[in-house]
């Protein structure tokens, strides 16, 4: 029987591809995405990108990345969805190999945040809806002097 799929992401504010088969992630959030303002926002761009680990003996079938915009009250928003039309080759024998990467990179924006809520990325497979990243949006009154509003 195969390990359960497994799946994480990171949000960050640009993706830039570089020479060597490298890419860097620009501006990463941690826990937590905070406004120094009252809502609403707009997020001019937001990125992710994704690992969804599967073993070689489990290959996935079918994939969808979504990321979602929710909050209490009220329905999700789909940010951004993509779709593989065909799932590109995995590794199926590479030396010892006991797991498949399949790796992907969304950018997008504008959109508009109203609440406090969170962002998530979804990896779906034909088997499975794998949470991967859940980052928190938060709001600092921007009724305070500048000075209160700095961490130190």
């Amino acid at each position: 029987m195969p390990d359960p799929r497994t799946a994480t992401a990171v949000f960050c504010d640009d993706v830039r591809y570089e020479v060597s088969n490298k890419f860097s992630l620009i501006g990463i959030y941690q826990e937590n995405m905070v406004f120094h303002a009252n809502p609403p926002v707009l997020v001019p761009k937001l990125c992710t990108s994704f690992w969804l680990l599967s073993d070689i003996d489990d290959p996935i079938k079918h994939f969808c990345a979504r990321v979602l915009l929710t909050s209490s009250g009220v329905d999700d928003v789909e940010l951004v969805r993509y779709e593989f039309a065909e799932m590109p080759p995995l590794p199926t024998d590479k030396d010892d190999a006991r797991k498949s990467i399949l790796r992907g990179t969304l950018a997008f924006g504008p959109f508009a945040i109203e609440s406090v809520g969170y962002i998530e990325v979804w990896c779906e497979t034909e088997r499975d809806d794998i949470r991967a990243a859940r980052l928190r949006v938060e709001f600092e009154s921007s009724d305070q002097p500048l000075e209160t509003q700095v961490e130190t």
